[in-house]
C-alpha cells in the first residue's frame, strides 16, 4: 500500500529529527527534501509507485547538514557580536576618566590661540574646514 503524502512527511520529519534538527528547523527540512526530490524524480514520492527512499535519505542527510551548517554559523556570529559588544561596553569609560579628559581638554583649550579655539569649535559643532 503507497504512502500518502501525511505519512510521507512524517517520514522525512523523523528522518530530520533523528540526524539532529531541530522541530522547527525539522519542518522546513521536509518541503525542502520534498521539493529536491521532484527536482530529481519529476514526481513527489506520493505519486510514485515504486519510491526511491534511498534518495529520499540521501536528500534528507543533504538537508540536514546544510541546516545544521547554517545554524552553526548564525550561532557563531551571534557570539561574535556579544562578544565585541562586551568589548565596547568594558571599553568605556568610567565617569571619572571622561572628566579628567574634559578637565584636560578644558586646559588645552585654555592654551590654544583665540583664533584656532574659535576653528576647533566650528570643527566641533560639525562645520568641514573649508567652511
Amino acid at each position: 500500500m503507497a504512502k500518502t503524502l501525511a505519512e510521507w512527511q512524517r517520514w522525512v520529519y523523523d528522518n530530520c529529527v533523528h540526524s539532529g534538527l531541530y522541530g522547527c528547523d525539522a519542518e522546513e527540512c521536509v518541503s525542502e527534501t520534498l521539493l529536491r526530490y521532484h527536482a530529481r524524480r519529476g514526481v513527489y514520492p506520493w505519486d510514485e509507485l515504486v519510491p526511491d527512499e534511498k534518495l529520499l535519505r540521501l536528500l534528507v542527510r543533504n538537508v540536514a547538514c546544510e541546516y545544521k551548517r547554517a545554524r552553526a554559523r548564525r550561532q557563531q556570529l551571534e557570539r561574535a557580536y556579544y562578544a565585541q559588544r562586551q568589548a565596547v561596553i568594558a571599553a568605556a569609560a568610567t565617569p571619572e576618566a571622561q572628566a579628567i579628559a574634559n578637565a584636560d581638554a578644558a586646559r588645552f583649550l585654555a592654551l590654544l590661540p583665540r583664533y584656532l579655539r574659535h576653528t576647533l569649535t566650528l570643527l566641533e559643532a560639525g562645520y568641514t574646514p573649508a567652511e
